[in-house]
């Protein structure tokens, strides 16, 4: 009987070979970090220029991180997978106790 130390010592040795000597191809979409965004969103209060992030997912820490930048007088643009941010006219520097 293979006890639980063997079957995680197994799963260690499993890996993907790939032979064939042909050049691997193709196209793979990454989805976006959600964390990164946001440390990325909050980065765009410390500079008056615009700020335009891509592949952001749509999530709802996102979306509640858009409703707190614009509280606090960030224009806010978002189009697909794309925000675009500018923090030109900040008119608080306290975010709310709630949004929406």
């Amino acid at each position: 009987m293979m006890g639980p130390a063997t079957a995680s010592q197994n799963g260690l040795k499993e890996r993907l070979a790939v032979r064939g000597g042909k050049t691997l191809s193709g196209t793979l979409k990454v989805s976006g970090a959600k964390n990164s965004a946001l440390v990325l969103m909050t980065a765009s209060l410390l500079t008056s220029d615009v700020v335009e992030l891509c592949n952001i997912p749509e999530l709802t820490d996102i979306a509640g991180m858009v409703d707190i930048l614009r509280c606090l007088g960030v224009q806010v643009e978002r189009s697909g997978d794309r925000i675009r941010l500018q923090a030109d006219l900040l008119s608080s520097a306290e975010p709310p106790l709630r949004t929406g």
